[in-house]
């Protein structure tokens, strides 16, 4: 309940700008029950060893057709908040990319979810999004390897909020890559049976499980596959193929 305003931002296909901002008041009348407390929270982190892209900074373009002066790179936010796309892009450093994902289990009749977060340094939880589905990908530029992150999940609906849920955590790991040493690409003479080896360019984490596929050249799709946990090679003794990767 209570006053609100719903600001619609529209262009078209001559980049011409036109702004509806409606001033509304929320009155549900009559009194409810708000929403149990979620369950089950969850929260992971990832970390790429190459930029994803979550935002593209290809709002320079439009934003010179149309004539704004707002830095293309900024997103603001309501309550003053902002998004730097550059911050959020360089997250996890150079050639990589950084996130969290919040999940929990539905709550019958909420309407939406708020998210609160809080870092291993701080002392107070901060409403950092909502959502109507039942998770939430965190991109926060505050967002770094080694740094313990608590999340905490409510949900709500028109007759108000409901506890927040015990905290979970996460910590996000450095970037992760390897490289393949043996046998080495364009080799030749390799047996058709080969045992592939590969070197972690730094050990992240107390346990690397590595995903391997084998796969025709010209293959959409694998023929072989196979996980290892803590090891560095893999030894393919499947249908023989002419070019192998891993």
């Amino acid at each position: 309940d209570g006053e609100f305003q719903i600001v619609i931002v529209t262009y078209d296909m001559n980049y011409n700008r036109s702004q509806l901002t409606l001033n509304i008041t929320i009155d549900n009348g009559g009194s409810g029950a708000v929403p149990a407390t979620p369950t089950s929270l969850r929260a992971i982190s990832f970390t790429f060893g190459e930029n994803v892209g979550f935002f593209s900074t290809g709002r320079n373009e439009l934003f010179n057709r149309i004539g704004t002066k707002e830095d293309p790179n900024i997103i603001n936010l309501p309550e003053g908040k902002t998004i730097d796309l550059n911050a959020v892009i360089k997250v996890a450093g150079p050639d990589s990319s950084l996130f969290v994902d919040i999940d929990w289990d539905s709550v019958v009749d909420a309407t939406g979810y708020k998210i609160y977060r809080k870092f291993e340094d701080e002392a107070t939880y901060h409403c950092i999004g909502s959502t109507g589905g039942f998770w939430f990908i965190d991109t926060d530029p505050q967002l770094s390897a080694g740094r313990k992150t608590y999340y905490q999940v409510s949900a709500i609906n028109g007759f108000g909020e409901s506890e927040k849920t015990t905290a979970e955590w996460t910590t996000p790991l450095p970037k992760f890559n390897l490289n393949l040493v043996s046998p080495q690409n364009g080799a030749t003479g390799v047996s058709l049976t080969p045992t592939l080896h590969w070197q972690p360019v730094e050990i992240v984490g107390d346990y690397q499980i590595y995903n391997c596929y084998i796969m025709g050249k010209n293959d959409s799709s694998s023929t072989w596959e196979d996980v290892t946990v803590n090891e560095t090679f893999v030894t393919y003794n499947g249908t023989p193929l002419q070019y192998l990767k891993v």
